[in-house]
């Protein structure tokens, strides 16, 4: 592989500028808008996992699979370091590891195909819709990826017999794969990749089976208090077939919109054709069938939760690609601007603005209740709400609206029967807060949040 594009590298003579440049540019975009509301997830794993009495608390509970451990214990850490739950304070890390992520894979294929292919390859990671967001969401899908990505280096490092510092190299490999599992276990599948390439270039060998244990035991730490409600949750989860996956899948890996995805994934299947031709036969082949495996067997299982989110760890690979064939090709660069330009263009309508209006509504519960009311919240509006206050009783069943001198709700179609029972006995509700369907109900005169 070392050979694909090596004849036309130029740019940029040093990489770690390269790198640099992209994970500084990276971050800065991403800061912009960091102190609006958080999203749904986010709020959930701030109100569960972050926002909690104890720092062990990221540990030892779960909530339908929306704990992601390491990376709750981290921001957890945080937020008792900083003394805030601030929107921008809770986005730091994300940020910060998803940049990171980008001047990574920028550095790397700055340093072996030249300085435009890394700044391409920053740009098609950077812009990605799927990274993009999920970096700026307080969850743990950016530092999963940057684990995935270090230690697929490191892996490279490690098949090669000529490389260094073999020792620091496998505690490195040890180290990243163990933190993508401790953040979540999805990163069981890339690494499972890591096993399918070893076996494919007939290179297993003991240390190899005792670097996967050693990591899968360090990552598995992170899950023995929670692992239980996990299995729990899975036999209620139900299965859901979603026959678009696939396609919703590549368009979301290659850029999110149609012109994006074809741009991307022209310039990466150039360079797949390419890296065909620089890898044995077998390496390639075996290699081909475990991607598709990985994607195949979730989608055919008719998992309900399967995500394109799930795959996030998917796009430094394809930015990998697209560096190679911009190697080989630098006219294809301007398809890379272009294609980079329509992503960061998609994300644009919500970049900046908040996608719900949790702190307004707990602004007028934390008001309401100053006042001596007793503030409620619908069931589904619970877990949001408290990533913002606490002073209100969840509702689960209409019989305990009769307690309730003020009801919220964040998200009416996700509690229907709840909000036809409100509505009863309330006599009707307002609006509240700024975007979104957030409604209000309230047994004085006046409704709370009227301004």
């Amino acid at each position: 592989m070392k050979a694909v594009g090596s004849s036309q590298a130029r740019g940029w003579r040093d990489p770690r500028l390269v790198g640099a440049t992209s994970g500084v540019l990276t971050a800065a975009f991403y800061v912009l808008g960091a102190g609006r509301a958080l999203d749904y997830d986010s709020a959930e794993t701030v109100g569960f996992f972050v926002r909690t009495g104890s720092l062990l608390d990221a540990v030892r509970t779960q909530r339908a699979f929306n704990n992601h451990p390491l990376f709750s214990l981290l921001v957890n850490g945080v937020v008792r370091l900083t003394g805030t739950t601030e929107e921008a304070v809770l986005r730091a890390l994300p940020i910060a590891f998803g940049a990171v992520t980008v001047g990574l894979i920028a550095a790397h294929c700055a340093r072996r195909w030249g300085g435009l292919a890394g700044a391409c390859a920053a740009a098609v990671v950077a812009t990605n819709p799927v990274f993009a967001e999920l970096s700026r969401a307080v969850r743990g899908y950016s530092l999963m990826t940057l684990a995935i990505v270090v230690s697929t280096m490191t892996l490279q490092r490690l098949l090669d017999p000529k490389a260094s510092s073999r020792r620091s190299a496998e505690l490195l490999y040890v180290a990243a794969s163990a933190i993508a599992i401790a953040t979540h276990l999805y990163a069981l599948v890339p690494l499972s990749g890591h096993v399918v390439l070893v076996l494919a270039r007939g290179g297993l060998r003991p240390a190899w089976v005792r670097r996967w244990a050693a990591a899968i035991v360090l990552g598995g730490v992170a899950y023995l208090a929670i692992f239980g409600g996990m299995v729990d949750a899975m036999a209620g989860r139900g299965r859901r077939f979603q026959p678009d996956f696939p396609f919703d899948l590549a368009r979301e890996l290659l850029g999110g919109t149609t012109v994006s995805a074809v741009l991307v994934g022209v310039a990466a299947m150039w360079g797949a054709v390419l890296v065909r031709r620089a890898t044995p036969s077998s390496v390639f082949r075996w290699m081909t069938v475990w991607l598709v495996a990985a994607v195949a067997v979730p989608w055919l299982a008719a998992n309900t939760d399967l995500a394109p989110r799930f795959f996030v760890w998917l796009v430094p690979a394809v930015a990998v690609l697209v560096a190679i064939c911009v190697a080989r090709a630098p006219a294809m660069a301007a398809a890379v601007v272009v294609a980079a330009a329509l992503s960061s263009w998609s994300l644009a309508p919500e970049w900046a603005a908040s996608p719900h209006p949790y702190p307004e509504v707990a602004g007028v519960i934390d008001a309401d209740a100053d006042a001596g009311l007793r503030v409620c919240a619908l069931d589904l509006s619970v877990p949001p709400l408290l990533a913002y206050t606490d002073r209100f009783e969840a509702v689960t069943r209409p019989s305990q609206l009769s307690r309730c001198d003020t009801l919220v709700v964040v998200h009416p179609a996700l509690d229907p029967d709840l909000v036809a029972a409100a509505d009863a006995a309330f006599g009707g509700s307002r609006p509240i807060g700024g975007p979104g369907d957030a409604r209000i109900w309230t047994r004085r005169g006046t409704l709370s949040g009227d301004g």
